[in-house]
């Protein structure tokens, strides 16, 4: 990369953001090992993503992983002693266990997004009203894992409300106005000019191996929003489990009637939890096959 090269010309600091980039490589070395230090997103909407929000930060430079360390467990250092401040930032069991699970197969989910983005080259590119990313081969130097796929159309809100109407969702990012943009900003208004075409749409895994046609791929996108509506019932039975077992602790000063009836309660919310997570990664599962 040219601008980590002039950094470390000038002895800068690199930091990366690398957030959807898991996997992604640029000459063979993989986003997030150019710089000093990396930060990568956990988030639902990621290809590797959890139930909710977490991330990590990735660096082999020693001082950096131990003030990370700090900073994300309330200023400890990993023998436990309190270094410095910090913050409540560790991330949780169930979290870790879902993106353990994901992480199983990440490859073929990267490698089924890079094929759904070939299947779009193959019957979208030749239309001119549309403007496609580079195909997954175009550049050897560029291996992309598609955490996004956003082409630019001549009609793009026509083209939205068409696709919507046959159950094709789509998004449009940030409202269509990027960042560098906001008019409290001083920019080239070519990119406004992008931002008012810009369309996203899915390379999000079918549940076949085969190239999948436009209903599969409609299949597909439905899925999203029952995988949602799971992630949002996951996390309230979730939450509720962790006020049952508040209460438990609080339950010495209870009566023993009391205490059972909260047991009952806790055994309750256990099983339902459990279903809950069994169900979501269930149908992960076959979104990754």
């Amino acid at each position: 990369m040219g601008h980590v090269g002039i950094a470390h010309k000038h002895s800068l600091f690199v930091v990366e953001d690398a957030a959807q980039a898991l996997g992604s490589r640029f000459r063979g070395q993989h986003a997030g090992t150019f710089g000093q230090a990396a930060a990568i997103s956990f988030f639902p909407a990621k290809v590797l993503g959890s139930l909710g929000d977490g991330g990590a930060v990735i660096t082999n430079d020693d001082y950096i992983f131990d003030r990370v360390y700090q900073l994300h467990d309330h200023g400890r250092d990993i023998e436990g002693e309190v270094r410095s401040w910090g913050r409540n930032s560790r991330l949780d069991n169930l979290q870790a266990a879902i993106l353990n699970h994901n992480l199983k197969t990440y490859d073929n989910v990267i490698a089924r997004r890079r094929n759904i983005a070939s299947l779009y080259q193959a019957r979208l590119g030749q239309l001119p009203e549309l403007q496609l990313p580079p195909a997954p081969n175009s550049n050897p130097d560029h291996f992309d894992i598609y955490q996004n796929y956003e082409l630019q159309a001549d009609r793009r809100d026509e083209l939205k409300e068409h696709l919507r109407i046959n159950g094709v969702g789509t998004l449009i990012q940030w409202g269509g106005k990027f960042l560098e943009v906001l008019r409290s900003i001083k920019q080239a208004r070519q990119e406004d000019a992008y931002g008012e075409s810009s369309l996203e749409t899915t390379t999000s895994p079918s549940e076949s191996d085969e190239e999948p046609d436009l209903d599969k791929i409609k299949e597909a996108l439905g899925g999203i929003t029952k995988l949602n509506s799971l992630i949002i019932r996951a996390q309230e039975l979730a939450n509720n489990f962790i006020r049952m077992q508040d209460l438990m602790l609080r339950s010495v000063t209870l009566s023993g009637e009391e205490s059972d009836r909260l047991l009952r309660y806790q055994t309750t919310w256990e099983r339902r939890l459990s279903s809950a997570i069994g169900e979501l990664l269930t149908l992960q599962g076959k979104n990754t096959k």
